[in-house]
């Protein structure tokens, strides 16, 4: 049996020295008239989820066949950036290992106990990816695929002239398009003697000395440059004076979480504790009397709990004193 490493080195090549159309619906299992028909009559679902931070969230989910064309080309993409990829980019990373270095904590990591800290948030990053930069990418360096070949590819990966959030080739093609980005903020990071991470559209910086407007003209040229716009209001610059952020994770002396997280996540233990798991999710997690499957609503409440105490562990480490007492009260609680 070959080696992972090999297995992904002869993917990678096979997706690689594609020349035709023919040869690139065969390695996605489909003959080049079907193959043609599906992306020429491609379907997606679109519904909006909302942001945490306030607004929605546009999600367009393709049809069962398409999933499955982008499915197996997803496998030859992800063989390929696992190849070149930077360390500093920690999302969207393939994990071919059991124990993968690229998470959201990685990321996080970089930045801890640093004095100054610059996050930037790419505005709308997939859908500001067109069809056209998709068929760029693939007609271009290292792919140099043919126009149809390129066409074909942008054709299957693309909704509505963009890159859509839904399809499972979008992660990985943002990153493959950010590469170039990514190796200018590398070697403009070194010789300013600051630290670069990218998790998806969010970018951190962090730095011994306050960033100067010099430094933050630059990387707003860069990102510029790269025809991507930064979102204004998510533009923060901290110091170890203030609570600074990462990706969701506190990186002021230690990897920590929100208190208001643990406060409300403890409220709810309790809730569930005092009122059992019914009233518990109809307060929580929005149950009410028009509700279709119940059961299933406080299936998903109960794993959603489980989840938020793991998030705790998995920061803060799973000798954590906070996160022992509340895994251990979630433990002690009566089953649904």
């Amino acid at each position: 049996m070959l080696h992972n490493k090999a297995m992904k080195e002869i993917t990678k090549n096979r997706f690689l020295s594609l020349q035709f159309v023919d040869e690139l619906s065969m390695i996605l299992g489909m003959s080049l008239g079907d193959f043609t028909s599906a992306i020429e009559n491609a379907n997606y679902k679109s519904f909006e989820i909302p942001k945490k931070s306030g607004g929605t969230r546009l999600i367009s989910s393709p049809d069962s066949l398409t999933r499955k064309l982008q499915s197996k080309l997803y496998v030859y993409l992800k063989s390929y950036y696992h190849s070149v990829h930077p360390k500093c980019v920690h999302g969207f990373i393939p994990k071919f290992k059991a124990k993968a270095s690229h998470h959201i904590k990685a990321n996080a990591q970089v930045h801890l106990g640093m004095p100054y800290l610059l996050n930037i948030d790419i505005k709308d990053f997939f859908h500001s990816i067109s069809t056209t930069r998709v068929r760029s990418l693939f007609a271009n360096s290292p792919f140099y695929f043919s126009h149809e070949v390129s066409t074909a590819l942008a054709l299957l990966c693309c909704y509505e002239r963009k890159l859509p959030m839904g399809a499972c080739t979008s992660p990985v093609i943002s990153n493959l398009i950010c590469l170039q980005m990514d190796a200018l903020f590398i070697k403009w990071s070194n010789e300013q003697k600051i630290k670069y991470t990218r998790y998806a559209d969010d970018i951190s910086f962090s730095s011994m000395m306050a960033f100067s407007h010099k430094q933050i003209e630059d990387i707003r040229t860069i990102i510029q440059n790269e025809r991507f716009e930064i979102n204004e209001k998510k533009l923060r610059i901290q110091s170890r004076y203030t609570s600074m952020w990462v990706t969701g994770i506190k990186v002021n002396q230690k990897l920590n979480v929100n208190r208001t997280y643990i406060r409300n996540l403890r409220a709810i233990l309790y809730d569930i504790k005092t009122n059992g798991w019914e009233k518990a999710c109809k307060k929580h997690f929005h149950l009410n009397e028009n509700t279709k499957n119940e059961e299933e609503l406080k299936s998903k409440f109960y794993f959603k709990i489980k989840g938020k105490i793991q998030h705790i562990g998995y920061v803060k480490g799973y000798s954590d004193e906070v996160y022992s007492k509340l895994n251990n009260q979630f433990l002690g609680l009566q089953i649904l």
